[in-house]
């Protein structure tokens, strides 16, 4: 058994991450005054092969994109993708219906947005507890101490064969 515990501080962030979410590792509007990614990509592997081009108005490098449009040209782009800057600032992409999500490490706007540029960026929704599949839902917690949600899982594959 390969235990891992997530902490969580709201109900949508548990939910988002037993649904398959992935976030960034940076706190965007602190890290970048402006977001320049004109003509700079995402590109994902999983649901389908799809590359997400950023575009400022007007066309140029040198107008910065707002988070708003961030997001709205992520989910115009990439088919079933929901987009979000979460509490602590990260870029968080999810599938609509619930489903793996799998981002390129070819990406030219990973490394700025806090995904990796050297592999693979990936997450399957959480199974049902003693399902085979993995990761598996172990235990929801409730955390009165901090006001948030322990979220413990399970990523061995069982094999019922």
């Amino acid at each position: 058994m390969a235990l891992k515990f997530h902490k969580f501080q709201s109900i949508s962030a548990m939910d988002r991450f037993l649904n398959g979410r992935i976030a960034g590792g940076v706190d965007i509007p602190k890290t970048h005054s402006a977001l320049y990614l004109h003509g700079k990509t995402l590109v994902f592997t999983t649901p389908a092969e799809e590359e997400v081009i950023f575009e400022a108005a007007p066309a140029t490098a040198q107008v910065p994109l707002t988070m708003a449009q961030l997001v709205e040209q992520i989910e115009d782009q990439a088919t079933g993708v929901k987009a979000l800057i979460n509490r602590e600032g990260q870029l968080e992409m999810y599938m609509e219906p619930p489903g793996e999500i799998v981002l390129a490490s070819s990406g030219t706007a990973n490394r700025q947005l806090g995904f990796s540029s050297s592999s693979a960026t990936s997450n399957t929704p959480c199974a049902a507890p003693g399902a085979a599949e993995a990761p598996r839902l172990v235990q929801i917690i409730p955390d009165t101490g901090s006001n948030g949600y322990l979220v413990v899982t399970d990523d061995t594959v069982v094999d019922n064969g």
